[in-house]
């Protein structure tokens, strides 16, 4: 080999590719899962366990507002596609059970499996 040879070069070279492959096994070790049923079902936990959460402890004084009253009775289904959110978290039937109590005759479809499935709802005509 020549003087000039860059040896502090190769073995720089050599540490870094060193230490990317400890890091890069490390990471592979507590790599999170892809598993999409194992991650549904870790979100809806997440999403339940928020749901009992108070984030807002503040009443607010609705007193003011005339009662509602509706101009018809409405019966049948409501079927709703969509966010899976909603139904995680209780909103949908907090949503559902306010609108009972005026509608009584009214039934819920609920198909809240992703926000994916919205559009083809619509389009199916099945939402």
């Amino acid at each position: 080999m020549p003087m000039n040879f860059p040896w502090r070069h190769l073995l720089l070279s050599a540490i870094t590719v060193g230490c990317f492959s400890l890091c890069a096994s490390a990471f592979a070790a507590e790599a999170p899962t892809t598993d999409a049923d194992s991650l549904s079902k870790a979100r809806a936990t997440g999403t339940k366990t928020r749901a009992v959460k108070k984030f807002y402890t503040r009443e607010f004084d609705l007193s003011a507002l005339p009662a509602y009253k509706p101009e018809q009775r409405v019966s049948g289904t409501i079927r709703q596609w969509g966010n899976n959110y909603l139904k995680d978290s209780g909103l949908m039937e907090e949503l559902e059970s306010g609108f009972r109590k005026h509608h009584p005759k009214i039934g819920f479809d609920d198909t809240q499996a992703s926000s994916a499935v919205a559009i083809p709802g619509l389009v199916s005509g099945a939402a």
